[in-house]
């Protein structure tokens, strides 16, 4: 017997609803008969996880620019042509634009800019890690609007309508910014940063100090202790007009400190920018302040969700047919779509008893393990094993390989075999592909052979006997077998007995 384990990656843009998949085995053109053919039809469900993330000022100042940055993407499995983006900016912000860039593969971007607070748009989104659309939102602060009071702003994509595909996870489909606006005519302080970031992302800061006052500010202390949840790799701190920074102007440390000189006027401005790395060691929320000094202390702070959550799936695959008697194999593959591990995963399998004799392998690669190990060999119908696996579907995963036989008087059954996967540790916004099932129907194939031995020469009047020997080389079981043998009238007063070896049914 020889058993080939075929896997890959559908096509995300693929559209159809079913494909089928054919393998044939052919004999030597010698040999009868030519060989063999087995296929294999798989229903195609279109699932396609959209992400919107938006940042954007914790405070900003009454009458001055704000800008909120918008990012896109589609995390899959499924591409999706025509995903809807809307942004329905509050009328407190003035004069809006806005301007859309595609990045990687993302296309037929309509519109790509506009103005106005009624922000639509439409774009293809593939599926790979260098495609996303990035939305920029610029406006004024109303100088009518009260010191402490806030605006809200909510960016969203939804797939297009009459889409066929589902998002598995809608809660991450809207983003929202919440800013305080500061009309005190002070030294003021502006934090922008996103309202929801996922482990493993890159997250950016940005810090904006003005001088409200009527006098110049000198040695202003700035600081920022980003906390230790975020990896900071750079951060700078450079002046704009005639406002100079007179302490470190960069670094790639989490506790940023600096000073500054900042005169009288709107285009003098301190401005820092902060990149950082999100932990797998942050909770669900990182609350990030930053501080000036100069004579008053001021405060911006942003609070931002840590989206935990993964897609751990499961797969299983094997014959559509078998008959029984004959070796049925399964293969499961479990991976991890997301970017948060899992270190407490269950697999399960009950295998059902009409097959029989069973052994099974598992194999784990990359950040993933199964008893805390790479490789185990069992046997036995109850699959269930603890498990461990990284983020990232591309080189950390588990596959199981299941060998049985099947019951010999199964034939004109099914059998459904269904694996499962639980990720104990982790938020699972995709459930429906914890679980795989595969039906098998059962059909029968027998091998009878007949044999019958008698005398070649007889003399008139003397006994003669015949043997004759039923065979079934299977694989199935042949039941309501009829054994006929009409006697020539020649020979009289018959006489038989059956006698049975073996197995009967």
């Amino acid at each position: 017997m020889i058993v080939i384990l075929v896997t890959g990656v559908l096509d995300p843009a693929f559209g159809g609803s079913t494909f089928a998949n054919t393998a044939i085995a052919l004999n030597d053109p010698s040999v009868t008969p030519e060989g063999d053919t087995a296929r294999v039809v798989t229903l195609v469900n279109r699932v396609a996880n959209l992400k919107v993330v938006k940042a954007g000022p914790a405070n900003a100042a009454a009458g001055e620019a704000v800008q909120y940055t918008i990012r896109v993407r589609n995390d899959g499995p499924t591409s999706i042509l025509g995903a809807v983006f809307s942004d329905v900016v509050p009328a407190s912000l003035l004069n809006v634009t806005w301007s859309a860039m595609a990045s990687g593969s993302v296309s037929n971007v309509t519109p790509a800019s506009g103005n106005g607070n009624n922000i639509s748009l439409t774009a293809d989104l593939p599926v790979d890690d260098a495609s996303y659309l990035d939305i920029t939102v610029n406006g004024i602060v109303s100088p009518a609007m009260v010191n402490g009071s806030t605006i809200s702003n909510t960016a969203t994509i939804s797939l297009p309508p009459a889409s066929n595909a589902t998002d598995p996870n809608p809660a991450d489909n809207a983003s929202t910014v919440i800013t305080i606006v500061d009309n005190d005519p002070v030294v003021r302080i502006a934090k922008s940063g996103p309202a929801v970031v996922n482990v493993g992302d890159t997250i950016r800061y940005r810090v904006v100090i003005s001088n409200g006052g009527s006098g110049n500010i000198t040695g202003a202390l700035i600081t920022d202790p980003v906390p230790p949840e975020i990896g900071v790799f750079s951060w700078t701190a450079t002046g704009t007009g005639a406002a100079t920074v007179t302490g470190a102007t960069a670094g790639a440390t989490n506790n940023l400190s600096t000073t500054a000189d900042i005169p009288v006027g709107a285009a003098n401005t301190i401005v820092l920018n902060i990149s950082g790395v999100v932990l797998e060691s942050a909770g669900t929320t990182v609350v990030n302040t930053a501080s000036v000094v100069a004579g008053s202390n001021k405060e911006s702070s942003v609070t931002t969700s840590v989206n935990r959550s993964t897609d751990i799936s499961i797969q299983k695959s094997g014959p559509q047919a078998v008959n029984a008697g004959e070796v049925v194999n399964y293969a499961i593959v479990i991976r991890n779509h997301g970017k948060v591990g899992s270190n407490d995963m269950l697999i399960e399998d009950n295998i059902p008893a009409t097959i029989t004799n069973v052994t099974w392998t598992v194999e784990a690669f990359g950040n993933a393990s199964v008893l805390d190990t790479n490789r185990v060999d069992s046997s036995g119908n109850n699959i269930s094993l603890p498990a461990k696996i990284g983020p990232g579907r591309a080189n950390n995963y588990i596959i199981i390989q299941v060998r049985g036989v099947v019951n010999p008087s199964a034939g004109g059954t099914a059998i459904i075999n269904t694996a499962s996967v639980t990720g104990n540790d982790v938020i699972d916004y995709n459930l429906p592909n914890n679980q795989s099932s595969v039906l098998t129907g059962v059909g029968a194939l027998t091998g009878m052979i007949v044999r019958k031995t008698g005398p070649t020469t007889a003399l008139a009047g003397n006994d003669i006997s015949y043997d004759i020997v039923v065979i079934n080389n299977g694989p199935s079981d042949a039941t309501d077998v009829s054994i006929n043998d009409v006697v020539p009238a020649e020979i009289e007063n018959v006489k038989w007995e059956v006698s049975v070896t073996g197995q009967p049914l």
